[in-house]
């Protein structure tokens, strides 16, 4: 680790780190575990189909390209594993994971309990919608909670469906009871005894886990992963490594030449725009709360009709972001460089080109 990394950059990378424990990470065991263990029949795995499409590829194509082990370029061209090679972490990146993973909680990413943790909110966090923050211009949170209480709402109408005979059906229901034990016992098989888990034993649970799967592969995503470009874009504004001694004098000067001889070399850099710089959602990805399959995907009317209400209260949601950014009152939507704050708009806007929605899934 060079000279000029310092305690902001390190918990800068242990943040990045943490986002993609919570998301890349977290969903890979429950796509697996569920398409082990869950007839794709079963109702939790209709539920939470459309949360995993593409996620495996995603994170395969990353373990392959961005962060593996070991410098693998040839000829000065783009190269492989790039975190470890051009990351100032280094070799040790992996490790920074691992500690990361030491206090991994999974019923800490339910956004409520997000919040409250960070000490932003306060109240009780399976009441989103009470929920007092207590920074009220916080885009980030404002909207979110509007989307974690649709996204909760949904799920629960949608189990109280299946499982209307309350916890014991949940108790009893062997798949999903073998799904969760291979979340819980293989894929995090080193935090199994944790005392924090759902024990999966009721509706409550049950609703709360799959809201915050859903929450996680999809609007967390979104918010955590699609503002990259506008910092990675231009890689002098964040470089991911620096070399070279500080000045002995503060105040010295420093040539941009120095500046720029010191940071992020230019071959690596064009593939760090690479990677940050595709249109996060893609023409034809579905949105949350769209289906591919909708007419196919269920026989039960009442969880089609469901299923509408939750695309009606995003739309909802879409038109009250639009509004928020256009008050001027609140100053943060849009900062000092006149952006809006767009992370969790669930609806592609055509009016704005880099508004595309929030994805169902881990899909870029």
């Amino acid at each position: 680790m060079g000279p000029r990394q310092g305690p902001c950059r390190i918990q800068r990378r242990m943040q990045e780190q943490l986002c993609r424990l919570r998301t890349h990470a977290t969903m890979e065991p429950v796509v697996l575990a569920a398409n082990r263990q869950m007839s794709v029949l079963h109702p939790i795995h209709k539920l939470l189909k459309p949360h995993f499409r593409n996620t495996l590829d995603t994170n395969s194509t990353a373990r392959h390209i961005v962060i593996g082990s070991g410098d693998e370029r040839q000829g000065g061209a783009f190269y492989r594993n790039m975190h470890e090679v051009n990351f100032f972490t280094g070799k040790y990146g992996m490790e920074m994971s691992s500690k990361a993973y030491a206090s991994y909680n999974f019923t800490e990413l339910a956004f409520p309990n997000e919040l409250i943790k960070r000490g932003v909110a306060r109240g009780d966090p399976k009441k989103a919608e009470e929920l007092e923050l207590l920074i009220k211009d916080y885009p980030y949170a404002v909207d979110g909670l509007e989307i974690w209480t649709a996204i909760k709402e949904w799920v629960t109408d949608y189990c109280a469906i299946y499982y209307a005979d309350g916890d014991g059906a949940v108790a009893g229901d062997s798949e999903l009871q073998a799904w969760w034990s291979e979340v819980r016992n293989v894929g995090h098989g080193d935090l199994r005894d944790a005392p924090w888990w759902p024990a999966m034993d009721s509706v409550d649970d049950l609703v709360e886990t799959c809201s915050t799967i859903i929450w996680l592969g999809s609007a967390y995503h979104s918010a955590v992963s699609f503002g990259q470009y506008a910092y990675n874009g231009f890689v002098p504004n964040r470089p991911t490594i620096t070399s070279g001694e500080m000045p002995a004098d503060a105040k010295a000067a420093v040539t941009e030449a120095e500046f720029l001889g010191s940071i992020t070399p230019k071959t690596e850099t064009f593939g760090l725009m690479a990677l940050t710089m595709n249109p996060p959602v893609k023409p034809g990805e579905p949105l949350m709360g769209e289906r591919p399959d909708t007419e196919q995907w269920t026989s039960e009317q009442r969880a089609a009709k469901a299923l509408l209400e939750f695309n009606s209260k995003l739309d909802a949601i879409a038109e009250a972001v639009k509004k928020r950014n256009a008050d001027g009152a609140l100053r943060n939507r849009n900062g000092p460089v006149e952006v809006p704050y767009t992370l969790l708009a669930p609806r592609a806007d055509p009016t704005v080109p880099h508004v595309g929605g929030i994805p169902n899934s881990i899909a870029v």
